[in-house]
């Protein structure tokens, strides 16, 4: 897929910027933003669309009926009390991320679970709420600038939700919305968890669009069960359609974010790097060897399957591939976490490492098998 082999070459480059929506946060636990608009309507009696027809606009104004009704502080409190991450983990989403060559991501999110991401991988974090935080933004390696465009739960005043809150954003956070603008027009944006329906970003994506026309960078946008209607829109906007199969969507997100982090370019045997992109597209590391080892995948399969039980295999994941251990998702079966495991290996060039493992954990099993392991 070339959309994702040109966001490998940008992220190398360092071209790349983040947009990150509530459906992150929502492989958490955390409620999405119909869901906690939902809540507040059902509260006061206020009839709310239902999620298909609801638009950004009918869930802000959702927002505004009930500060009408119950209070600003009303409002803030049940945000406080509903994206509270006391006890809540970031994401193997918000992990994979972290690792990426990003210095800037750009959210809606109230809460804190994307810094705590990328403190754990060890970089700096400086979070921007308000026009006064952007003169402290950082450069350098191993740092990010997190841009809370909507407001942090730590900062009650700086929330933006309602209507009248945000019929004054464009007047009280002028610095912020031309950071974003400039950002979004001199990035390539890797959107994420995001469904595009915020009218105010549309306001400004759709300035950027009509001045910079066909000269606009592209963006990429990672989805599911998208429609055609919006594939049309995010063709208009010059954004390419990354679409993941339906399921466990924070799995999918961060095995294929993971796949991305470790496509960095490394020498091959005539001193070129670069990368290649599976059909899927998804990317990895380009081979180094002029003849690369055919693996035969059903017989791995059938002896990771007869050398360990499902306990087993998963301490193996967390020993030695801590990302495939980080996307398996509840309930997931033994056999889906084989096929997870495998594909991974295959992926990133890991078989070899695999096997190993698995001769050191079972050499009895890894005997039968050790002569049929290659095509």
């Amino acid at each position: 897929m070339k959309a994702c082999d040109d966001l490998h070459r940008s992220l190398v480059a360092g071209n790349v910027c983040a947009f990150v929506g509530a459906g992150l946060s929502a492989g958490a636990g955390l409620p999405g933003w119909y869901d906690l608009i939902g809540e507040l309507s059902a509260h006061i009696g206020y009839e709310l669309p239902p999620a298909k027809w609801a638009t950004g606009d009918a869930l802000i104004d959702a927002a505004q009926a009930y500060v009408n009704r119950q209070g600003l502080h009303s409002l803030i409190s049940h945000l406080k009390d509903r994206l509270d991450t006391t006890g809540v983990q970031p994401t193997a989403a918000h992990r994979a991320l972290a690792k990426l060559p990003i210095s800037l991501v750009i959210t809606a999110n109230f809460d804190d679970l994307l810094e705590r991401a990328f403190r754990d991988a060890g970089k700096r974090v400086e979070v921007v709420v308000k026009d006064s935080s952007i003169p402290f933004m950082r450069r350098g390696p191993n740092t990010v600038n997190i841009v809370k465009l909507y407001g942090d739960l730590d900062q009650p005043d700086t929330i933006v939700l309602a209507r009248q809150q945000y019929e004054s954003y464009f007047l009280q956070r002028p610095g912020l919305v031309e950071l974003m603008k400039t950002e979004l027009a001199r990035s390539d944006t890797l959107y994420l968890g995001w469904s595009g329906s915020d009218p105010y970003f549309k306001l400004v994506f759709g300035e950027l669009l009509s001045r910079f026309g066909g000269m606009m960078r592209p963006g990429y946008a990672v989805m599911f069960d998208v429609t055609d209607a919006q594939r049309d829109e995010l063709a208009r906007k010059q954004i390419r359609l990354v679409e993941l199969a339906a399921g466990d969507r924070t799995a999918a997100l961060a095995a294929w974010l993971e796949s991305l982090a470790g496509a960095a370019p490394r020498p091959d045997p005539q001193g070129a790097s670069g990368t290649r992109l599976a059909q899927t597209g998804q990317v990895s590391a380009a081979p180094q060897e002029t003849h690369p080892v055919t693996w035969n995948r059903s017989a791995i399969r059938q002896l990771l399957g007869d050398a360990f039980n499902d306990e087993e295999l998963t301490t193996l994941c967390f020993d030695h591939f801590l990302a495939v251990y980080e996307a398996f998702g509840s309930g997931m079966s033994k056999g889906d976490k084989i096929l997870r495991l495998l594909d991974y290996c295959v992926r990133r060039e890991q078989v070899e490492a695999l096997l190993a493992a698995v001769q050191t954990a079972n050499p009895a099993q890894y005997r039968r098998y050790a002569d049929r392991l290659r095509s």
